[in-house]
């Protein structure tokens, strides 16, 4: 079984939250809205009542991977790294010393570590 992507939220407090809210976890276990949408209207009162159903919140990376080091997290983000860098492409294609264009080496520049920075606070797919 793999690691859990989703944390609990915040409680629900009525039924008609199982109809605003993508993701819930109830008695500790994950389901989609979809599957809550099929439970009987009596079942979902009496979750809502125990205090028993939670809004599920999706993990960001860096709670994802959590122990990993940066280098380690470059190879698991990969080309999504790169989706997430703040380096322009004008910025990729000027001239260093009117020699050779600026190129992304991954890891090496500032602009990587911010990316690197970005992508852990995008939610884990």
């Amino acid at each position: 079984m793999g690691k859990r992507k989703f944390k609990k939220g915040t409680q629900v407090v009525s039924v008609a939250e199982f109809l605003e809210h993508e993701w819930f976890i109830v008695n500790g276990k994950t389901y989609h809205k979809g599957w809550c949408m099929s439970w009987p209207l009596k079942l979902s009162q009496i979750y809502v009542d125990r205090g028993v159903a939670y809004i599920a919140k999706r993990l960001t990376n860096g709670e994802y991977y959590s122990g990993k080091t940066d280098e380690e997290l470059r190879e698991i983000a990969g080309e999504n790294l790169c989706k997430s860098c703040l380096m322009t492409s004008s910025m990729r294609s000027t001239p260093l010393y009117a020699v050779k264009p600026i190129e992304c080496l991954r890891g090496a520049r500032v602009h990587c570590r911010d990316a690197l920075a970005a992508w852990k606070e995008e939610p884990v797919e």
